[in-house]
């Protein structure tokens, strides 16, 4: 029967998709060694970015996770036997069995419950034969074997029932197959070596259910068992198991033998073995456990860091849990390629290359912290997740989460100089994004029943509730808890109530204050637990100084927590916890506390622990910015002020609800501007500042207005600025900030940023010179790594006309990205540098380039973004080479980055013109991308027209002069204006509707006639404070004909609140001219010193609020700010005003309207007689709730005085002076 059995599952596949062993193939290399002509391409393609996220995976949803074993045996030990088949120095084998194993497992096993079948995980595997004996080794009759393909259960059903406490043991020889690394389980993977010779090696990764790739197992993780490995593999590689490896026996043609000593008790799911051409850097840390970090053969200069950082943080966890590490070793080794970031295999850990092999020439500070983090985060599994391991995988909380919280708590102890970066690091790197995506439609609850989810939940938002426990908690108590939990599920599997019970204990013990007595730690933590989402804590200071501090969820939900928000404030500036708790809590209080005055300045979770965002009112915002600038506050504050300014304009744009950007530009403007910056920069705060402002970038790069993007880095940024930041620091933290921000200050010439870059690249091509190098930069200077990106943006900016700096940079990036594939950042580097070119010769060479490459499209065509000339350069290549573009598989990436500026009817017409231009070329899927970036250049548009007035406004009022009494600067005296038609259009509360970010602008439209003194091909008005829109320009002669302008062309000068406009062909005297210009204007909030204002009015009979909109232009900003003029006394004009306003308002200008026309939606439009020719500063216009005493001069001229609606009775003085005046 056992024969006939064999023979059956010989043919069975315990998967479908493969039929046998012999069908899985070999994917091609990941790149060939060439050179491309022009464009060197790399042997290994490397990832965008290297972070821990990288240790964030999905688990392929393959079944259903929730399915599990029948609880009816559990095996106590496996002893497995392994020998792979893959290319390896010195041996032979069938080719038919390239990529495939044998294996062989037996398994001892005590019967729970009565039961006649036998239930085990496998995948993929091919069994050959199948026994089961008793504790006598009396074989057991085998009826059948059956396998469930969705449960990925194999079944051996035996004869006769088995009786519980019997014995047995379960033997199966089989065959498998060794995957590509992105499948895991059994998997290969490979470098390629300087001399272009491939070489392999094998390896395991079995979390979450992949054991059953390798063997017929119990592959879940609360089946602890010891396991026997014993491998036959290559004479010439190396084993690895997670016990140190003992004598290897040599068998003879290239083969050996190795039987390793008995694992502790572990889930199936930490078992490893891997293969391959090892060499190692050994250390024995303080405990005296020896630790090896492992890479492949060439990498032994590089390994040391990581070997003592881990031997560090293994020493670090012991002593703060009080258990030391109980195994004899720990290794750490990087491979090629890897299924995750790294994993935490008891003993044998296995990453990704880039946390073990560590290039101090190439790698940046930031690539070095976050090796050091990942390598913290691996040893604390150690302890959170293998010896004390989640249940089942609903809780796989309590093995990530803790281990994202102690990589930084741990890393800021096993390098105490760099603690404050790691603990900001908490802030940005986990609190912020696992709030973001807690807010997404991804999000689910931290305990998942359906899990498991490798993700932001799972491990950063476990690691930030953590990080608040130990807020609350205090740290002894956090760790006194946290020791009671290792202690008692020590060997053994536990969840989340039994963490919340220790800690409540703990809790308890300490006497710690919660909300309502002392602190129960399971009963803060079932919201945070088991429902989505977080709340947002809103402040509120009122007049009197009293503070309230109240709670909603971020998003709809019914949703209470109890929030312990330490706060500091002007008059107790220690912090302190104050509770906010759900309404029916019995202690629950709102109000706070009473100060003498409500400017002074309250900082809301002042340690940036809560898990929440923070909304401050109006006052109690404006006093803590106050408090930035003066005295600061932790970096933690800022960051947060920023990341929950970007996610409460989020919500309510998601929510269709009024939103304005002012508060989140006040904020950028605001937290670099403090006492000590440039003596304490710090990465978190520029890290996350960065994307915002080349948000507000975005928005203006490819308008008239872009000139305002170098204003506003300036104005944010140029305070934080050292020339210190260009040497070396021993801080990881300055180092970290000099990579962020000085590639955007040469960008944006910030400092003397752009010498001191220059400066040294030359001294970077000398030293490379002196050293004849033929083969990179990276080997050749001394110049600090984290400068490079800067110093070769500044390079390419800046070059001469004839591109000598982008050659020598174009040059050495084709060396060193044959020199150094695997470790890739300075070839990196020296790209990022050649994409700040903004020379058109040179944008089209590395267009042409790009699109050769194999590295990833968003890595090489992303750093475009932020080039204003590379939009055109792509255009260009797409129109006259597009088989060039639709062949390359980034399509979606060169279009992304084509248009993501692009956001004007200019920009929509261009590709509509390409689109019509491509379309019969197009396949379904490359027309599915036009389609999809021509709705998006639209609603970029249709965004812009609403919220770039007021983005602007703000840059006015911020950035930039805002008015010369008088302007010192001269129109040329070339016009001759005759006429100006205009149309306003004031935002002011009042019966029209209008979107509120429109509030307190106008929009204008003006048609001006004039003539030319002498011939020229620019016009030069006088223009402030004003958005206009280039496309809606025209220009016409006194014939009707188009004179084109080239909108490219047209410059602002902010200083002297002018425009100049540049057109095709000469204008010449003797001749009209038309100009039309539409455009949006900004109303200033209040009374000013003159231009274009606002005002309010309250009624005396109810004691309500109204609005005024009015002008004075004798004085301050000037006419210019209503409408582009000649804005000089001496250019006197016929004016034709005509007012669009709220219906239940009044509009009033200089002449006597000639009728009111009343539209929908609450607007009516008013126009007005034309007037005398009159200078530009004469204009009036005003609009509001306005009565008037009327009556005729002597000289029959009408009189009115005018007030707000209930003030008329006051106007009879002013009547009879204008009376006698004019009579």
């Amino acid at each position: 029967m056992v024969d006939v059995l064999a023979r059956l599952l010989l043919s069975l596949t315990l998967f479908g998709y493969v039929t046998s062993a012999q069908n899985a193939t070999l994917p091609p290399p990941l790149g060939k060694f060439f050179d491309g002509g022009y464009f060197a391409h790399p042997v290994y393609i490397p990832p965008e970015e290297v972070t821990l996220d990288s240790v964030l995976h999905d688990i392929a949803r393959a079944y259903d996770t929730r399915t599990r074993l029948p609880d009816v045996m559990v095996v106590s030990e496996y002893f497995l036997k392994i020998k792979p088949y893959y290319p390896a120095p010195g041996i032979e084998y069938n080719p038919e069995k390239n990529m495939t194993f044998e294996g062989f497992v037996s398994m001892p096993a005590t019967i729970k419950k009565p039961t006649s079948v036998l239930t085990l995980n496998a995948l993929n595997i091919v069994a050959q034969k199948v026994e089961v004996t008793n504790f006598m080794q009396q074989q057991l009759k085998v009826k059948e074997t059956k396998y469930d393909k969705e449960k990925q259960q194999f079944a051996i059903v035996m004869d006769k029932a088995l009786a519980p406490g019997a014995v047995i043991l379960i033997s199966i020889t089989y065959t498998g197959l060794i995957n590509h690394f992105s499948q895991a389980g059994f998997f290969y993977t490979y470098y390629i070596d300087e001399k272009h010779k491939t070489n392999w090696m094998v390896a395991t990764k079995l979390e979450a259910f992949h054991a059953r790739k390798v063997f017929p197992c119990m592959d879940e993780p609360i089946y602890k068992a010891v396991f026997h490995i014993e491998l036959t593999y290559p004479t010439a590689h190396v084993a690895l198991s997670n016990m140190l490896e003992p004598e290897s026996t040599v068998l003879g043609k290239g083969w050996s033998h190795i039987a390793f000593p008995p694992t502790q008790a572990m889930s199936t799911y930490l078992m490893v073995f891997t293969i391959g051409p090892y060499v190692m850097h050994s250390i024995r840390n303080k405990d005296g456990t020896l630790v090896r970090s492992v890479g492949w053969t060439g990498q032994e200069p590089y390994l040391e860091f990581a070997a003592e950082t881990a031997g560090e943080c293994l020493y670090q966890m012991g002593k703060f849990s009080k258990i030391k590490f109980s195994m004899e070793k720990c290794d750490h080794l990087g491979l090629p390629e890897f299924p995750a970031g790294a994993m935490e295999n008891y003993g044998l850990v296995i990453y990704k290359y880039q946390s073990i092999a560590i290039n101090y020439k190439t790698m940046t500070t930031t690539d070095i912290v976050e090796a050091a983090r990942v390598l913290c985060h691996e040893v604390a599994h150690m302890w959170f997740g293998n010896l004390v391991t989640a249940r089942w995988w609903d809780n796989l909380f309590v093995n990530e989460g803790f281990a994202t919280y102690l990589m930084r708590f741990i890393g800021g102890r096993v390098f105490p100089q760099h603690a404050a970066l790691e603990d900001s690091l908490m802030i940005r790197a986990d609190l912020e994004p696992a709030l973001e995506y807690d807010a997404s439609p991804n999000t689910h609850p931290l305990i998942a029943p359906d899990g498991p989810y490798f993700d932001r939940i799972t491990y950063k938002k476990g690691a930030s509730l953590i990080r608040m426990l130990n807020d609350v908690l205090g740290e002894d108590v956090l760790w006194d808890g946290l020791s009671s939990y290792l202690t008692r599920y020590s060997n053994g599997n536990a969840d989340h109530k039994d963490l919340w019970k220790c800690l409540t204990d703990a809790s308890m013990k300490a006497n710690v204050p919660g909300w309502c007595g002392p602190l129960n730690v399971t009963e803060m933590m079932d919201p945070y637990s088991h429902k989505t989402g977080f709340p947002v804590v809103n402040v509120h200071m009122s007049k009197e100084g009293r503070l309230t501090l109240t709670q909603e969820p971020f998003q709809a939900s019914s949703t209470q927590w109890a929030i312990p928000v330490r706060t500091a404030s002007y008059d107790s500036p220690e912090p302190r916890i104050i509770w906010v708790v759900p309404d029916d809590a019995d202690c629950a209080r709102k109000e706070m506390r009473s100060d003498a005055s409500s400017k002074r300045w309250e900082v809301v979770s002042y340690a940036s622990a809560m898990y929440g965002r923070v909304h401050y009112d109006d006052d109690s915002f404006e006093a803590l910015l106050k408090k930035i600038e003066t005295d600061d506050v932790p970096v933690g504050v800022k960051v947060m002020l920023i990341g929950d300014e970007v996610a409460l304009i989020g919500r309510a744009k998601k929510a269709n609800e009024p939103y304005s950007y002012n508060r989140l530009l006040d904020i950028l403007n605001t937290v670099f501007h403090t006492p000590n910056i440039q003596n304490d920069p710090r990465y978190t705060l520029i890290d996350i500042a960065i994307p915002q402002l080349e948000f507000f970038a975005n928005v203006l790069r490819d308008s008239i207005d872009a000139p305002l993007i170098d204003a506003l880095y300036k104005n944010a940024l140029e305070v934080a600025y050292n020339p210190k930041l260009w040497e070396a620091s021993t801080s990881w933290d300055i180092n970290a900030f000099a990579f962020a921000y000085l590639p955007v200050a040469v960008r944006y010439n910030i400092g003397d940023s752009v010498k001191k870059a220059l400066k040294l690249f030359e001294e970077i091509m000398a030293d490379c010179r002196v050293a004849q190098s033929s083969n990179g930069t990276s080997w050749c200077t001394k110049v600090p790594t984290d400068l490079h990106r800067a110093i070769y943006c500044a390079a390419a900016k800046y070059d001469n006309k004839i591109g000598s700096n982008f050659n020598s940079l174009m040059y050495y990036y084709n060396r060193e990205v044959q020199t150094n594939p695997y470790f890739y950042q300075e070839y990196r580097s020296l790209l990022y540098g050649l994409t700040c070119t903004e020379g058109s010769q040179q944008l089209r060479t590395l267009v042409r380039d790009f699109l050769s490459s194999p590295l990833q499209p968003s890595l090489l065509f992303g750093w475009l973004k932020s080039n204003p000339k590379a939009s055109d350069a792509l255009l260009q290549q797409i129109r006259t080479r597009p088989d060039s573009v639709l062949s390359y598989p980034g399509l979606s990436t060169y279009l992304d980055v084509m248009t993501y500026n692009w956001r004007s009817q200019r920009r929509l017409n261009q590709f509509l013109a390409l689109h019509e231009q491509l379309r019969n070329r197009l396949d379904p899927e490359q027309e599915k991308l036009f389609v999809k970036y021509e709705q998006r250049i639209k609603d970029n548009k249709e965004w812009s027209a609403e919220f770039t007035p007021s983005i602007v406004k703000w840059m006015y009022d911020n950035l930039v002069v805002v008015e010369k009494v008088p302007w010192t600067k001269r129109l040329p005296g070339n016009l001759i204006v005759s006429r100006y038609d205009v149309e306003i259009t004031p935002y002011i509360p009042g019966s029209a509707q209008y979107k509120h970010s429109r509030n307190l602008t106008f929009d204008g439209k003006i048609t001006i006639t004039f003539g030319m003194k002498s011939q020229s091909n620019e016009i030069v008005l006088d223009a402030h404070r004003l958005v206009i829109d280039t496309d809606t320009i025209k220009l016409i002669d006194d014939q009707n004909k188009n004179i084109g302008l080239n909108s490219q062309l047209i410059t602002k000068d902010y200083d002297n609140g002018m425009i100049t406009m540049t057109v095709d062909e000469m204008l010449v005297p003797r001749k009209l001219y038309k100009l039309t210009i539409e455009y949006n204007g900004f109303i200033f909030d209040g009374p000013h010193r003159g231009g274009v204002v606002s005002n309010h009015n309250y009624y005396e009979f109810n004691g309500k609020k109204g609005w005024i909109f009015s002008t004075d232009f004798e004085a301050g900003p000037g006419a210019r700010t209503l409408m582009p003029c000649a804005d000089e006394p001496a250019y006197k004009a016929i004016v034709k005003m005509s007012v669009r306003h709220p219906a239940d308002l009044t509009a009033l200008s200089n002449m006597m309207d000639s009728g009111t026309d009343i539209k929908e939606n609450g607007w009516a439009i008013t126009t007005y007689e034309e007037s005398p020719p009159m200078s530009a500063y004469l204009i009036a216009i005003s609009v509001g709730h306005f009565s008037a005493l009327t009556t005729v001069s002597k000289t029959g001229v009408l009189t009115r005085a005018y007030s707000w609606t209930g003030m008329e009775k006051y106007l009879d003085y002013t009547l009879m002076v204008g009376f006698w005046n004019l009579s």
